[in-house]
């Protein structure tokens, strides 16, 4: 299983502004929908306050050894095909 931190650079940083975009498929409908039992309100609304947070929520996600096959199940289960299609492609 890979990680989410074996994606390289580019791949991060283009799934990063894939989950920055459309709000209704973005990095918080991902972590309220998807990964919801691994976060309370608190967590998502510091995530919410940080620079860049969908990067935010992946180093988060990482670090709680979410595989990116779990992540690529999140993004099909939120519709976001775009992003989808970055980790196919990474």
């Amino acid at each position: 299983m890979m990680s989410i931190n074996e994606l390289s650079q580019r791949s991060l940083e283009k799934l990063c502004s894939s989950l920055e975009g459309v709000p209704s498929l973005n990095w918080k409908v991902l972590m309220t929908k998807r990964f919801a039992s691994l976060h309370s309100e608190d967590a998502v609304a510091m995530i919410e306050r940080s620079i860049r947070p969908a990067k935010a929520l992946l180093d988060d996600l990482a670090c709680r050894e979410i595989t990116l096959q779990e992540l690529l199940e999140g993004l099909e289960a939120i519709g976001n095909k775009r992003a989808a299609s970055i980790i196919k492609k990474g």
